[in-house]
């Protein structure tokens, strides 16, 4: 059983032969266990490392047996060692601990990953702690579907309670609350920055009119023209466009690569146009600075609602605008007529009374 299980790494010792003799019996049950199990010596060295513990660490247990915590992992180690350093020192479990643990990949790069975890102390006979059991779930992904339903609720608890703001909201609220609802998306979604853009249809070039950007965030440039030139024509089009890591693009966007660059390291953007008539009048984005921003399609079509909204409530701005410049021009109209019939009525006057007393003179 010994070699099965890696225990042959280790010379024997009275810690291990009496592990050997208590848990021969239940080797096969670890190994067909859900969960990863190890089992650390007071030297937080491993001595037991199952199959499904290697595939939550992303290493084999060939590198796990006979080492070190900090050894085989100093990323999990600098996590993991005060807690079993603890449960061995203190003869103390923890039960259903959760902790964000940096596992090694095998490209040798890293990735934070949360654990669900369970230490025990083992003893000896005499009731001195001999060892630590760990036992191991890795529940990255359950976290990733709950923040995300967590998420989804939230958006669409913001977009309703935006939505009835819109509707009663008069034209002279209108910058304001948009301003107020950028905001509030940034914070929502760890954004770093969003902003809204009028697409100049003479010389296609974009104009910022609402943004918001957390503190340290450049803001956008007050107009975009031939610096991101494809991202425009995909604009023009209707279409959105969406990157999560803007040094994959392709080497024909070396201008947008070298835009997000000049903004400060923009690492991953969206654009959402919109249309009015069937006629594009502008667009949305949203920016991430800090971390790479995954786009799924459920969080797109969120923010495209959140866009319909702010789109609806600033083409209402605009008829209002053009309603009050031809009540303007229908005043001005009126004000010149009024102001010529009264010279001509001043000028029938004055001919009157000339022929009037040309008239009594006779």
């Amino acid at each position: 059983m010994g070699d099965s299980m890696g225990l042959a790494a280790k010379p024997a010792s009275s810690t291990t032969d009496f592990f050997l003799g208590k848990f021969s019996n239940l080797e096969q049950l670890f190994e067909q266990a859900q969960f990863g199990i190890s089992i650390i010596d007071r030297d937080l060295s491993y001595i037991y490392f199952n199959n499904q513990m290697a595939t939550i660490a992303h290493l084999s247990t060939e590198d796990h047996i006979g080492k070190t915590l900090r050894e085989a992992d100093h990323l999990a180690a600098s996590t993991l060692e005060p807690i079993l350093s603890r449960t061995i020192a203190e003869d103390r479990s923890f039960v259903d601990l959760e902790i964000v643990v940096p596992t090694s990949l095998p490209d040798k790069s890293s990735q934070e990953r949360i654990w669900l975890i369970c230490s025990y102390p083992l003893k000896e006979h005499d009731g001195s702690v001999m060892c630590c059991g760990l036992v191991v779930q890795d529940i990255t992904e359950q976290k990733i579907k709950e923040s995300v339903q967590v998420e989804r609720l939230q958006i669409e608890a913001f977009l309703s309670n935006l939505s009835s703001t819109f509707i009663s909201l008069s034209v002279s609220e209108v910058d304001h609350w948009i301003e107020e609802g950028l905001q509030k998306v940034v914070d929502l979604l760890g954004f770093d920055r969003s902003s809204i853009w009028h697409l100049s249809a003479n010389d296609k070039s974009l104009h910022i009119s609402h943004s918001f950007a957390r503190p340290g965030i450049k803001p956008p440039p007050p107009v975009i023209a031939d610096m991101i030139p494809d991202w425009i024509n995909m604009i023009l089009s209707g279409t959105i466009f969406r990157v999560s890591d803007i040094d994959e693009l392709p080497d024909r966007f070396w201008k947008e690569k070298q835009y997000c660059k000049d903004q400060g390291g923009i690492k991953s953007i969206m654009f959402i146009p919109a249309s009015v008539g069937g006629t594009i009048v502008g667009a949305i984005t949203f920016v991430s600075y800090r971390v790479k921003r995954e786009w799924p399609d459920e969080l797109t079509q969120r923010l495209r609602l959140l866009w319909e909204i702010f789109s609806n409530a600033l083409e209402r701005k605009r008829a209002d605008q053009k309603i009050q410049n031809a009540l303007a021009e229908i005043q001005q109209l009126k004000d010149r007529l009024e102001a010529e019939n009264v010279y001509l009525r001043d000028q029938i006057d004055v001919e009157y009374r000339h022929e009037e007393i040309i008239g009594k003179s006779g």
